[in-house]
């Protein structure tokens, strides 16, 4: 799917007040331990296999696609993983820094609150992403706030309908799609026949699936899961394929795909008259 054919939303946000429980904020960089921990993962997988580190970085991480803005420096292949941590740490501070607080729906997005998507016109296809913008006390799927989930929802899916009636599709990658909490928000059809995400892709996606290393505050969990994981990492041997490293997490990444027209249906968006 061509990145080239994904196009935006173009709607005045007034169109779509921001609820009284929004808060406006700034993106806050995830805590440096979990920079350290994608860090030192790819420095390992660099000493056992040999390639070169800054590729297993990119390859297998998340870190240069969500902190590095421009090219990689090449001293990276050979700096300690606490240097590069802090290279991408403070690089990345610098980024957000030039940022906005994050409005509930910004002019010509498809984001609303904690979701956001895009449209693939050759496809017909939505494709939804989620993350934490609340950035409060409480995570963003527990029970007291899953209204305010289907509010945004409710919004995103009403101003898909209104500029791209063709839609048919929905799809959506993640490790959330483990958690009832998050299935809860989508119709059954859209969840029901989960499929395990393989590309090469996944690991370099945002938080697709080394989010769930992390809480809600974007603290790096202490739990027994990432320690499981990096025993099993050491155990593998020198030739390292996609699926060995995929095996490591104990949450795996799904993909969900579904008729559009339930999402319609389960949030009461009506078609244009």
């Amino acid at each position: 799917m061509s990145e080239v054919s994904r196009v935006e939303a173009r709607a005045p946000a007034s169109t779509f007040p921001a609820p009284d429980w929004w808060v406006e904020t700034k993106e806050a960089p995830p805590a440096p331990e979990y920079v350290r921990f994608q860090v030192f993962v790819a420095k390992r997988l660099s000493e056992q296999t040999g390639a070169p580190f800054v590729k297993v970085l990119h390859r297998f991480t998340s870190a240069i696609e969500t902190f590095v803005e421009g090219t990689v420096p090449e001293w990276f292949n050979t700096a300690s993983v606490d240097t590069v941590t802090h290279a991408l740490v403070d690089q990345y501070k610098t980024q957000l820094e030039k940022m906005a607080p994050q409005p509930y729906h910004p002019e010509g997005s498809f984001r609303f609150g904690c979701f956001n998507s895009e449209y693939d016109p050759e496809e017909q296809a939505v494709t939804i992403h989620f993350q934490n913008d609340e950035r409060d006390a409480t995570g963003p799927l527990t029970e007291e706030k899953i209204y305010r989930r289907r509010r945004e929802l409710r919004d995103m899916f009403t101003l898909i309908r209104r500029l791209y009636p063709d839609a048919k599709t929905v799809n959506g990658n993640s490790w959330l799609y483990n958690l009832e909490a998050y299935r809860r928000l989508f119709p059954e059809s859209y969840t029901s026949h989960l499929t395990l995400e393989t590309s090469a892709g996944v690991f370099s996606r945002g938080r697709q699936i080394w989010g769930q290393f992390l809480d809600h505050t974007l603290r790096l969990k202490s739990d027994d899961a990432r320690r499981e994981f990096i025993q099993n990492l050491y155990a593998l041997g020198d030739s390292i394929t996609d699926q060995d490293l995929m095996k490591l997490f104990p949450l795996k990444s799904y993909k969900a795909e579904g008729a559009i027209e339930d999402f319609y249906r389960m949030y009461g968006v009506e078609g244009e008259h």
